[in-house]
């Protein structure tokens, strides 16, 4: 792993770790519009069929702060 090689990132505080982040992203050149994002036909099939189903029941998705109670656990 990378991170093993450059301890002092460990030591950085949550903002610094940000900040290099977004240091690194800029370093790389290429905006998020730009990076491809692979998707199968069989992940599109999945999806539509989802929100098939998901439409048809009248689900309206799972609330915000349930899934961040969820998320936080």
């Amino acid at each position: 792993m990378i991170l093993d090689s450059v301890p002092e990132v460990r030591a950085l505080s949550n903002d610094q770790k940000l900040q290099l982040i977004e240091e690194l992203w800029s370093e790389l050149g290429i905006s998020l519009d730009e990076i491809e994002y692979p998707i199968s036909s069989s992940d599109i099939r999945l999806a539509e069929e989802s929100f098939s189903e998901s439409a048809s029941r009248g689900d309206s998705g799972t609330p915000w702060e349930m899934i961040r109670k969820t998320a936080q656990r």
